[in-house]
């Protein structure tokens, strides 16, 4: 009778045992979870960061660089058309007797090499406006010639530069800054972050309508891919998210 007993104990125990073991696994399965390995939004990992994965890529063997059949891309000279200054080099004396060749007429075929360089000097080209008052000779009075409406201030920056300044923030990712750092040593400009922040906010407004119309295109595609990134401001973290289709974002 005892020995009955102890056998429905233990097997009641392994039920137990068998149970908590199971309960163990699927809590930790739970917390193990994140959003590299289920449904979860990054935003759910928290502070914690991944272990990062060593590659399990081995050496090919292949050297280095573009392989047999591969199609470069290399520059290439442009048509004379094209060219912005043509030097001529002459040569001075003979390279066999050494005979002086100045001033004699050279062969019509000659060996053409370019060299792509940035112009030089690299500064900001400025422009004035100039408005004039002139004064009607009928009824004398005093009219003042308006300014195109995007020469808005008594010193300012062009559309050329401004989209250069928002490139180097919005799609280059740069803080703000070094953007005005490069910007500043490239064109020996004194454009400022505030400055910065500033034409970033004109862009913005700029493109609120188009903004809106892709809005719209978007809340109206049949497949539409949803995502979200993580970045730090001010040692805090924040997030990005995104709606995109195929043709738009």
């Amino acid at each position: 009778m005892e020995i009955a007993q102890l056998r429905e104990q233990l097997a009641s125990r392994d039920t137990l045992i068998a149970q908590l073991v199971q309960r163990v696994e699927t809590l930790e399965a739970q917390i193990a979870q994140d959003s590299h390995n289920s449904s979860k939004p990054p935003s759910s990992d928290g502070f914690k960061r991944p272990p990062k994965k060593r590659s399990l890529r081995t050496a090919s063997g292949k050297q280095p660089g573009g392989q047999n059949g591969h199609k470069g891309q290399a520059l290439c000279q442009v048509a004379e058309k094209e060219i912005d200054q043509i030097i001529v080099h002459q040569p001075q004396q003979c390279e066999k007797c050494q005979t002086a060749l100045t001033g004699q007429p050279s062969l019509e075929s000659y060996e053409p090499r370019q060299v792509f360089e940035i112009p030089s000097p690299y500064r900001l080209h400025v422009t004035e406006h100039r408005s004039y008052t002139t004064k009607c000779p009928g009824c004398q009075h005093p009219t003042k010639a308006p300014f195109p409406k995007e020469v808005t201030n008594w010193v300012q920056y062009g559309p050329g530069f401004r989209a250069v300044a928002v490139y180097l923030v919005c799609q280059q990712l740069l803080p703000l800054a070094r953007a005005c750092e490069i910007l500043n040593e490239l064109y020996s400009a004194s454009l400022s972050p505030g400055t910065l922040a500033n034409l970033l906010e004109q862009a913005s407004a700029l493109l609120a309508q188009s903004e809106q119309v892709i809005v719209q295109a978007l809340s109206q595609a049949p497949v539409l891919h949803c995502d979200e990134t993580g970045l730090r401001v001010e040692a805090k973290r924040q997030w990005l998210h995104v709606a995109s289709s195929k043709f738009l974002t």
